[in-house]
């Protein structure tokens, strides 16, 4: 099953970020991005057109199979 926190995971990491340098790149706090990427929450489409926004890919991009 598909999990929204595990792309932000993976592009987090790529980036070599820590959760709260990356909760602070999308404007959230360090806990509700934990809670995303731990797949406890899960972000409205409109948080997730900004993320994509910030991190410079489409939300189709973001919400499909290859990697954001």
């Amino acid at each position: 099953m598909f999990n929204i926190g595990d792309k932000l995971k993976k592009y987090r990491n790529r980036r070599a970020m820590s959760q709260k340098e990356f909760s602070q790149f999308l404007g959230i706090s360090q806990n509700y991005l934990s809670e995303i990427e731990n797949g406890i929450h899960t972000p409205s489409l409109k948080q997730i057109s900004k993320f994509a926004e910030k991190m410079n890919t489409t939300v189709s991009r973001l919400l499909g199979e290859k990697s954001a």
